[in-house]
């Protein structure tokens, strides 16, 4: 079971007011060693089904951004049947059908954020599954362009649910020295749904249509998604959370026999989680139940997440986060990665998709690496390092594309101009797999791992759709401006200013991301309230706030 060493305790400065709040916190975490995790393989199995959904979410990215020019390889009399030429799209609407799912994700969100709690983490991820299914389906079968948008609409739907309550399910089931693993292996499954994307795309280029393939193909993980959440155990720490709302009693007080109920269900759910007894799971479930009848003596208001440092400071760690995590130039890199492999001077639409292949194997490969020491290594030190990787990256292709501005489309499709240096196309494709590792290290994983953990339980679900929602809002935004910034900034200009955002980034982790690996979810909620950055030998770094 892992634990904190005796490096990280701290015992207060002298004269610091949070030094006795410190104290508690460092002081329980051996009590840790009483949470036992139980069965990880059953447990590893109870994360497989929603993460599913995140293969999903991945699989849209590279199915989309292949699916343009699926079927270009077919034979001449075929070669009209690519997306692209079977809708007469111009470059603004492939913007606009690429960030359909992601208008969708945000609708989904918003519904999420009304109604999260009362549907329940399964019930919200087998209401995802369901969306998914039937997104799949109707774009692969458009007949025409209303009929696409509705399909990626709906798609985008089941993403905005999957997004909330895959990383809350995860999160509230899994042990501290398990959780950031489980979290980030979700990063591996959404990776993982962009490689098998841009697969489908070089399998299908041979097909006439072939983009239908790429669609209808998404709805065979989407039955096992829905089948395999039907079956797992609910959160317990949900069924806590309700238990105690749902009933309109004071938390204090347990003499309500539904109530009395309820909490005997919830522990139940426990126990099937952890594949052990009531006996072995009574501590970490009392741990679970304190926190949350401390935490809802008073009834919750929206004021509050200006009012309590914990919400507000969650509140904006989360969302800056996010926010980065897009405006870095994420979405752009991932939606267009075959148009910048063809500015790299790969001209035919296989050499390009197996190009962009190989960005997601290689995304995947270092997400595994992430993933392997997120709990080892911790939240903050491969936020920062992965940051830096892409400001590298970014720099290499600022710098490339200004002093070597890519050939110009003449409006058929076709580039023209002179091409780009073989070095510089060399330079381009390396700086795109530095980019992709530097996001799979820090931005892809941690993210997601620390939005799921610096909530309290109460509010996690709101929070959480207030991220999503963010989240989305933001990568629409870089998606739909990512071409109209080459235009007005040129391309070099469009990943400069992609740079310049970077670097705040690193400062804002540097100064407000807390270290969170090892602690409880309870725990992280007291850390936030000291206002402590990080604990290691016996020093701590408070925010500036």
């Amino acid at each position: 079971m892992g634990h904190f060493g005796e490096e990280d305790v701290y015992d207060g400065m002298p004269g610091d007011e949070n030094a006795s709040l410190l104290g508690a916190i460092t002081s329980s975490e051996g009590d840790l060693r009483g949470i036992r995790a139980g069965n990880s393989k059953m447990l590893f199995l109870f994360f497989l089904f929603p993460a599913i959904g995140g293969l999903l979410f991945g699989y849209d990215i590279g199915g989309t951004s292949s699916a343009f020019l699926t079927g270009s390889a077919s034979s001449p009399a075929y070669q009209g049947h690519t997306l692209v030429k079977a809708f007469d799209m111009s470059s603004f609407m492939q913007g606009v059908v690429t960030s359909l799912s992601l208008v969708g994700a945000i609708v989904g969100s918003i519904i999420v954020f009304v109604s999260g709690d009362y549907l329940s983490r399964r019930g919200v991820l087998l209401i995802a599954a369901g969306f998914y299914m039937g997104g799949a389906l109707i774009t692969g079968s458009a007949v025409n362009i209303v009929v696409l948008w509705i399909g990626r609409l709906t798609y985008g739907i089941g993403i905005g649910f999957c997004m909330h309550s895959a990383p809350l399910y995860i999160a509230e089931i899994a042990p501290p020295h398990l959780r950031g693993l489980l979290i980030s292996l979700k990063e591996c499954f959404i990776v993982l749904g962009i490689l098998v994307g841009f697969a489908m795309g070089y399998v299908f280029d041979w097909a006439s249509s072939g983009w239908r393939y790429v669609y209808d193909v998404a709805a065979i993980p989407a039955l096992v998604m829905f089948i395999g959440v039907y079956m797992i155990p609910p959160s317990a720490r949900w069924m806590a959370l309700r238990a105690i709302t749902s009933n309109n009693t004071d938390p204090i007080s347990t003499n309500s026999t539904t109530y009395s109920r309820d909490m005997d269900d919830a522990h139940e759910a426990l126990c099937d989680l952890r594949r052990l007894t009531r006996e072995e799971t009574q501590f970490e479930f009392n741990v679970i139940v304190d926190s949350l009848q401390e935490t809802l003596k008073e009834p919750f208001h929206w004021k509050n997440f200006l009012e309590e440092r914990v919400l507000w400071r969650g509140l904006i760690i989360g969302l800056g986060l996010v926010m980065f995590q897009q405006f870095t130039g994420q979405p752009s890199v991932l939606y267009y990665a075959s148009d910048v492999f063809e500015t790299a001077g790969l001209g035919s639409s296989t050499a390009v998709a197996l190009s962009s292949v190989g960005v997601a194997f290689v995304k995947l490969l270092v997400t595994g690496v992430s993933t392997a020491l997120v709990d080892r290594a911790g939240r903050r030190i491969l936020l920062l390092c992965g940051i830096f990787l892409m400001c590298i990256a970014l720099a290499i292709l600022s710098v490339g594309y200004l002093i070597y501005p890519p050939p110009a489309d003449d409006g058929s499709g076709a580039a023209s101009g002179d091409e780009l240096p073989r070095i510089v196309s060399i330079l381009v494709i390396l700086a795109m797999m530095i980019y992709v590792s530097g996001y799979q290290v820090g931005f892809g994983p941690i993210s997601w791992t620390m939005i799921s953990e610096i909530f309290p339980l109460h509010v996690r679900s709101q929070a959480l759709s207030i991220a999503v929602i963010v989240n989305f809002v933001s990568n629409v935004i870089v998606t739909i401006t990512y071409k109209p910034l080459q235009d007005l900034l040129t391309q070099g200009g469009a990943y400069m200013l992609y740079l310049v955002i970077a670097v705040a980034a690193i400062v804002f982790t540097f100064l407000l991301v807390p270290e969170t690996k090892n602690r409880s979810l309870e725990q992280i909620e007291e850390l936030l309230v000291s206002g402590v950055v990080v604990v290691r030998r016996r020093r701590a770094f408070p925010y500036w706030w």
